[in-house]
C-alpha cells in the first residue's frame, strides 16, 4: 500500500488519474480517481454501484463491450491486441479488428486497446478506432524506459493528429 500510496502523490504532481487494476477495496481506501476491472474481477453490476469514480472494464468482444457500456464504464479495455509477456494467463489475442467491430457495433464510450502493443504496432490499434493504448513491457523491458515512454508518447500524439 506504500507504493500505491507514493505513485497516487507522484500522479497528482503531474495531474494524471490514478487508476486502481483490480482492487475495489484498494481504490476506496487510496481515494483512487479510477478502478479497472476485468470479467473475472467480480459481478461487475455490483462494483458499478459500488464505486463512483472512473470505471475502466477489460473486454474481450462485442457483447462484453456493450455490457461494459450499458452498466457505466467510463472506458472499455480492449484485448489482448497481441501476444503479451505480460500476463500469462491472458485471453486469446483477438488483434486491433476487434476494436473496430466494437465500434462498429455502436459502442461509443473510450476505447483503449491492451496487450503487447509496443512502438512498432501502435499506429494499427489507434487506426481502428483505440482512443488510446495501454502498455507495460514496451516500458519495463526496454533499455532506457523513460525513452521508451517518452517515445511511445510523442508517437501516439503525432497518429493522433494524422487521424
Amino acid at each position: 500500500m506504500i507504493v500505491a500510496q507514493k505513485i497516487k502523490t507522484i500522479c497528482e504532481q503531474f495531474s494524471v488519474s490514478f487508476i486502481v487494476n483490480d482492487d475495489l477495496q484498494l481504490a476506496t481506501i487510496l481515494d483512487a480517481d479510477g478502478l479497472h476491472v476485468g470479467q473475472e474481477d467480480g459481478d461487475l453490476i455490483d462494483i458499478r454501484n459500488r464505486w463512483r469514480g472512473i470505471l475502466g472494464i477489460s473486454t474481450h468482444n462485442v457483447e462484453e463491450a456493450r455490457d461494459a457500456q450499458n452498466i457505466g464504464a467510463d472506458y472499455i479495455g480492449v484485448g489482448p491486441m497481441y501476444p503479451t509477456f505480460s500476463k500469462e494467463d491472458h485471453a486469446e489475442v483477438k488483434g486491433p479488428m476487434m476494436i473496430n467491430n466494437i465500434r462498429n457495433a455502436g459502442i461509443r464510450i473510450p476505447l483503449v486497446g491492451i496487450g503487447g502493443i509496443n512502438q512498432e504496432n501502435m499506429r494499427n490499434v489507434l487506426e481502428v478506432g483505440a482512443d488510446g493504448v495501454a502498455v507495460i513491457s514496451a516500458i519495463s523491458r526496454a533499455s532506457n524506459p523513460f525513452q521508451a515512454a517518452l517515445e511511445l508518447s510523442l508517437s501516439m500524439e503525432k497518429i493522433k493528429k494524422e487521424n
